[in-house]
């Protein structure tokens, strides 16, 4: 350091003592320019830092709110489906069938089944084709085929309940009452595996 500091003073041609200040001098200022440095690097590490965690606050938010709407979309698509499944398998029921003896009242019975079953069908369907973009490809195959399958039961309805005036086929007719049973398990088959989808869509 005394080197340093002759040097300095052989240099600048001044005394030893003003050498020695002016080193003191240029350590504090380095010292303090040192420090100056760590705190902006620390500033800006701790800028980058709240930038990342807000970005993850966002993705965590953005990943919440699909969540909710994805759960909210195939809630109500389960219901609605529910629904047509129920009126349909009323068309061509699996086991006792309480239907009146009178021919007119019977067609009542009959006319309310098929509108009842035409009507929840439709509203199944148009929710299906309105959230078709935002469903994944497989369950939405899945909701389409239920959708075909009551769509057959309730398009041969009417020929077979309600006009007598056409032949009627006892093999479309026994294939009406097993497609009752198929839409049933492919339902149950559908909400366990949306259950699963959901689970793994799920975000804490």
């Amino acid at each position: 350091m005394k080197e340093l500091f002759l040097s300095i003073g052989q240099i600048f041609r001044i005394s030893d003592s003003f050498a020695i200040l002016i080193s003191l001098c240029i350590c504090v200022l380095w010292s303090i320019y040192f420090n100056w440095i760590k705190e902006k690097q620390k500033t800006e590490f701790q800028k980058q830092i709240e930038e990342l965690k807000s970005k993850q606050d966002k993705l965590n938010y953005i990943s919440k709110a699909q969540f909710e709407a994805e759960f909210n979309m195939y809630q109500e698509l389960s219901e609605k489906s529910f629904e047509a499944v129920l009126k349909c398998s009323a068309l061509f029921p699996i086991g006792f069938e309480n239907i009146p003896i009178d021919e007119e009242a019977q067609l009542e019975v009959y006319q309310k089944k098929g509108n009842e079953a035409a009507e929840k069908l439709y509203t199944f369907q148009n929710l299906l084709y309105k959230y078709a973009p935002f469903i994944e490809e497989s369950l939405y195959k899945q909701f389409d085929d239920i959708r075909l399958h009551i769509q057959k039961n309730v398009n041969l309805f009417p020929d077979y309940r309600l006009r007598n005036d056409i032949p009627k086929s006892v093999k479309i007719e026994t294939e009406c009452y097993e497609r009752t049973q198929k839409i049933m398990d492919k339902q149950d088959i559908l909400i366990k595996e949306l259950r699963n989808y959901l689970k793994l869509l799920r975000v804490d």
